[in-house]
């Protein structure tokens, strides 16, 4: 054996206990053709007091806890392997008091392909997984047949490809596939959503993919989420989203103005530009379609509205030094507003916005006049053209 059977069984028996009282948790974990020794970590990022590691012996695991709170908990489970630390195992799931949960891990090594049961929400959990699989094994195929057919390092100096005749339909096929398996994912997505009301997998995934909703339906859906699990950190931020009324088309800037500093450490404001158009964007560094959009459309549509339209961009990093990154980047030549409040603060709250980039048109009379989601070559001008008139 690679570990001492004494050593391995102090691992394995002593449990880590939050508080003081006997365990009311416990789960069991069955993994194939993992070393002996080899530690896992079960931990919670919403309360580092559930931390505990534990080795694994004969391919078992086990983990006990004192969960004291009424609402479900989010674990994760995770562990390194020793001889290629780039190989990794990691899963999360939702366990709480007095639950029994067992995992077994289908796959062999470290990849993760867990089946767990025990917890009244976990067969609907696998129903999520099934259906996001799916429709992330289609894309993956749709994305690797375009790649196949686009012509390599043959951008012109716009950084557009040109596409022959042939190729050009093909390519434009993959993309109606793609807008095709989005919407029914979204349809597949909303109907598992109101069925689930009482699963935490579904209160989580409300609280960040709310904007696809209609109010009736978040309404339709908080009202039916046991009260329990509106205690959960993601419950609290569902609460916080159905609480706020999010901006339509027709809403006055004024009751939505985004306040911070700018690069300068300026202090900024969107309603203090004077244009009739203003266009902000909600981006981040980590982005890839926001820095494409910058490089190649954002700096055409400010010349071509030059004294018309103003280009403001917002950055949702926490980070300051993230949004400098993503302005160095850019080039920007556009202001910026920061504030640190992030991808889940207020701002991006009162504006519905899960997914970057994310842009707000407002019109002369400073009521929003349009609002679009992503990026693709000539994408901005499409959007802005009908609404401002040379």
């Amino acid at each position: 054996m690679k570990l001492s059977a004494l050593m391995a069984g102090a691992l394995m028996c002593v449990p880590f206990l939050s508080r003081a009282g006997e365990p009311n948790y416990t789960l069991d974990v069955k993994m194939k053709n993992i070393p002996d020794s080899v530690v896992f970590t079960l931990g919670c990022d919403d309360d580092p007091k559930y931390k505990q590691k534990v080795a694994i012996i004969g391919d078992s695991l086990h983990f006990e806890l004192d969960i004291r709170e009424d609402f479900p908990i989010e674990f994760y489970l995770t562990a390194r392997n020793p001889q290629n630390k780039q190989d990794r195992f990691i899963t999360s799931f939702y366990g709480g008091r007095n639950i029994s949960q067992k995992l077994n891990n289908v796959a062999d090594g470290f990849a993760a392909a867990p089946k767990i049961t025990g917890a009244p929400w976990d067969e609907a959990t696998a129903e999520w997984q099934r259906i996001y699989r799916d429709y992330s094994d289609t894309m993956k195929a749709l994305r690797e047949e375009r790649e196949r057919l686009m012509p390599q390092n043959q951008a012109d100096r716009d950084g557009v490809v040109r596409l022959d005749s042939v190729t050009g339909p093909k390519v434009s096929e993959i993309g109606r596939k793609v807008q095709a398996c989005g919407k029914e994912f979204d349809e597949a997505m909303k109907q598992w959503l109101m069925s689930h009301p009482d699963v935490p997998e579904a209160v989580s995934l409300m609280s960040w993919r709310y904007a696809k909703f209609s109010r009736e339906e978040l309404e339709a859906f908080g009202a039916k989420v046991p009260p329990a699990m509106m205690e959960m950190p993601a419950g609290k931020m569902l609460k916080k989203r159905l609480d706020t009324k999010i901006i339509a088309v027709g809403d006055k800037l004024e009751d939505y103005d985004l306040v911070g500093v700018d690069t300068d450490s300026v202090a900024i404001r969107l309603s203090q530009f004077t244009t009739p158009y203003i266009l902000v964007d909600f981006n981040s560094l980590g982005c890839g379609a926001c820095r494409m959009a910058a490089k190649q459309e954002i700096p055409k549509i400010i010349e071509e509205y030059a004294g018309e339209l103003t280009f403001v961009s917002y950055s949702v990093d926490e980070e300051r030094k993230r949004m400098l990154r993503a302005h160095e980047i850019d080039k920007a030549t556009w202001p910026t507003i920061w504030n640190g409040s992030g991808s889940q603060g207020m701002d991006c709250i009162k504006y519905g916005v899960t997914s970057y980039p994310t842009f707000f048109l407002f019109g002369p009379d400073r009521t929003l006049i349009d609002t679009f989601v992503g990026w693709g070559p000539k994408y901005l001008s499409g959007k802005i053209s009908p609404h401002i008139r040379h």
